[in-house]
């Protein structure tokens, strides 16, 4: 992803506040592909369970015979409130394995936070600058 939006700045030559907002863009398409990752795994995990294959959250929610889609965007949803937020609870995961991915994700979303916050703060005192240095 990185090299793909070096290339592109490359070939369109931006600079200046665009390339703040350039970043900003990148910043969100690399949190919407892991996101993306994490509810494919999650998925994974209800559908082929390690442990008690009777007890998953897709199983729990009734989901086995709705539509990949379905359970893809459920899945995604899971994977949003996890890793941006605290989560709304209403997709558990029910297994030893779900509950330990479930960690995971947890922490790894605190990083992706806490990254896209400084991220941001750097990008804003970036533009601002350049906005100030033309002044």
């Amino acid at each position: 992803i990185g090299q793909a939006f070096s290339r592109f700045k490359n070939f369109v030559k931006i600079s200046g506040e665009l390339n703040g907002v350039m970043r900003l863009i990148r910043l969100w398409v690399v949190t919407v592909f892991l996101i993306h990752w994490v509810a494919c795994f999650w998925h994974m995990m209800g559908v082929h369970s390690i442990g008690d294959p009777d007890e998953t959250w897709v199983i729990v929610n009734n989901l086995e015979t709705f539509s990949l889609m379905t359970r893809y965007v459920k899945s995604l949803y899971w994977a949003t409130a996890t890793l941006l937020t605290v989560g709304y609870g209403d997709i558990v995961p029910v297994n030893n394995g779900e509950q330990v991915y479930s960690i995971f994700v947890m922490l790894l979303g605190s990083a992706v936070v806490g990254f896209s916050m400084n991220q941001i703060g750097d990008i804003l005192q970036q533009i601002n600058s350049e906005t100030n240095y033309k002044e």
